[in-house]
């Protein structure tokens, strides 16, 4: 039986990075000391357009994230991993890339496609949550536990012949306690007003010593033309997977308690 905990982790590395710009970036205003206050506006502007990039609802544009991840184990077994990946989103349309799983959804469907498994998982879509609800309530919960956020450290220094804005937050007890994060540093690209990478420090008891996420290339105006329908990319008219996938194992993961979308 697969391990669906082992689907997740991946994808959600993706997930996570930006949840950790909006826990900072939300709240960070608040406690900023002043001379730290262009640091911070600076941050929030390009998480703006990280997160509402325009072009996104474009037939012809769609946003590019290619990305690397380094990771270091705690304790006396200590092991440093590095994976990549690269997200692809184009209004309801969003293709994610990592070295262990593909992941494809549109309005109806998502297919994860784990090629070391031979698998092939098919859900539903999360067209239908109300997304502007859900954005108000996590902002206002962001409010509510992030407030004691702090700057501490803002400077520009020359990396590999570019400047690099470093800006380091410290976490607090929430943070700590719920997503074992004691500090976070987000290195800015002066040239292109994009983020360098982002390093999460993890607290003492947390699995990880810290997880860093480098962007080698970020693009809110690539060419890209989206497939007419994800379902006919994988399945054929029986629902069978088609020719490419024949020697795949099909697992159905679609909700039971609703009627399925059809094609």
């Amino acid at each position: 039986m697969i391990d669906l905990k082992f689907l997740k982790i991946d994808f959600m590395k993706v997930k996570s990075i930006m949840i950790g710009l909006l826990l900072c970036c939300v709240v960070g205003n608040v406690n900023a000391q002043k001379k730290y206050d262009k640091c911070l506006e600076r941050v929030l502007d390009i998480y703006k357009q990280l997160n509402n990039p325009a072009q996104a609802t474009n037939d012809t544009l769609a946003y590019l994230m290619e990305y690397r991840v380094r990771t270091r184990t705690s304790g006396a077994d200590s092991e440093e991993k590095s994976s990549a990946g690269s997200v692809i989103v184009q209004g309801d349309y969003t293709e994610v890339k990592t070295d262990y799983l593909d992941l494809y959804r549109d309005e109806k469907f998502t297919f994860t496609i784990i090629a070391a498994r031979k698998t092939v998982m098919i859900g539903d879509s999360d067209g239908g949550i109300d997304k502007e609800k859900r954005k108000n309530t996590f902002l206002a919960l962001n409010d509510t536990l992030m407030k004691s956020l702090t700057v501490i450290e803002c400077n520009t220094k020359e990396v590999d012949g570019r400047m690099i804005q470093k800006i380091v937050m410290s976490g607090n007890d929430w943070l700590e306690k719920y997503q074992g994060i004691s500090e976070i540093v987000f290195e800015v690209d002066d040239a292109g007003e994009t983020f360098h990478r982002i390093t999460l420090h993890h607290s003492a008891e947390a699995p990880m010593t810290f997880s860093e996420y480098t962007f080698n290339k970020i693009d809110y105006n690539y060419r890209f033309e989206r497939p007419e329908s994800i379902y006919d990319r994988f399945m054929d008219e029986e629902g069978k997977l088609n020719a490419i996938y024949s020697t795949y194992k099909l697992i159905d993961v679609r909700s039971a308690n609703r009627e399925r979308p059809s094609k």
